[in-house]
Formats: structure tokens, sequence, C-alpha cells
């Protein structure tokens, strides 16, 4: 069986076509999933309220133990705005014509997310941790775009390197992984 073993990373479509972000809105981060400490959403957002990145909006889909949290920190950030649960057509809207960046900040060793698959499909570029298989999944060569767990200052980093503070137009989605083999 030597040399006949491969890697088959979870399949993802191509992107499709993307709307350039336009200066007439501020870029939009986006946390899809589960609100529970291990995906880091409290991370999350304490990286964005200390973040240089200007009049960047956050937008927060899901539902699960930390959504009081999330509330409680929309209603004291205008820039924070939470959805509740969002699937199907309510979920490729938010992908489509919302997001410019994907935050997946894992705790735990997240084998792989299937929502990191879905921005990517979608051409969105995915700010993760190094968490389990993330950083197979967002993108072996996009080191600048993972960042160690529960690093507050580091994820606020990647998130204005991607468009915030310094302007710019949509971030650039990182390449897709290649099989092994």
């Amino acid at each position: 069986m030597r040399g006949r073993t491969r890697v088959i990373y979870n399949p993802v479509e191509e992107a499709r076509p993307r709307h350039a972000h336009t200066d007439d809105r501020p870029v939009t981060f986006g946390f899809v999933g589960r609100l529970g400490a291990d995906k880091g959403i409290v991370t999350l957002l304490r990286a964005f309220a200390a973040a240089d990145i200007g009049d960047a909006q956050l937008v927060i889909a899901g539902r699960g133990a930390e959504a009081t949290t999330i509330e409680a920190a929309a209603g004291a950030d205008a820039r924070i705005d939470y959805r509740g649960w969002v699937s199907g057509a309510e979920k490729a809207a938010l992908f489509d014509e919302e997001l410019d960046c994907l935050v997946v900040p894992s705790q735990w060793a997240d084998p792989a997310p299937l929502v990191v698959n879905e921005a990517r499909s979608r051409g969105l570029a995915v700010i993760g941790t190094t968490a389990g298989g993330i950083p197979a999944v967002v993108a072996p060569a996009c080191e600048p775009l993972l960042v160690a767990t529960d690093q507050v200052a580091a994820l606020g980093g990647a998130a204005a390197g991607r468009g915030g503070a310094r302007g710019g137009g949509r971030p650039a989605a990182p390449p897709r992984p290649r099989p092994s083999g």
C-alpha cells in the first residue's frame, strides 16, 4: 500500500465570479456557525473590538450557548449585526452578496469545517485558526490568513490586513489546496 495513499480534500467547486467590493460600503467580515466557546466566537468579538479596521462590519449568523453574549455585543456596537440562524437562500445571499471575508476562529481541533468550503466555493477570503484541519482546508499557502487559537491581537491583525484598516478592495480568495502525491 505504500505510495498508493493520497489525501483527497473535501471537494470545492470552482469559485463563482464575485462582484468587486466597492468603497461605498464597509468591508464586511462574517461568522457563520454554532455559537459555542469552542468555535472561538468570544475571541472574534474581542478581536473585532480591538482591531484597527475602521468602519468594517461583522455579521454573525448562528445559534448556540453564546447567543446572549452575541446579542449584548451587537447591542453595544452598531458595527455588529447578529442574524441568528440562517440557512438556504438566506445563507446563500449572505455569502454571495454581503460578506467579504469569513472568519473561522475555532479553538478546538476542528477537522474540516464545512463553512470554509462553502465560503471558498464562492470566492470569499477566509481567516482561520491553526486548530485541527483548518489550515489544510483554508489553504496551506496562505499563512497570513491563519492565526493561533485564542490570539486576539493576531486575529484582529489578520482582519485589518484583509482590507479593514487599509481600505482597498475585496480580499482575495486563497488558492485551493492541491491533493498530494
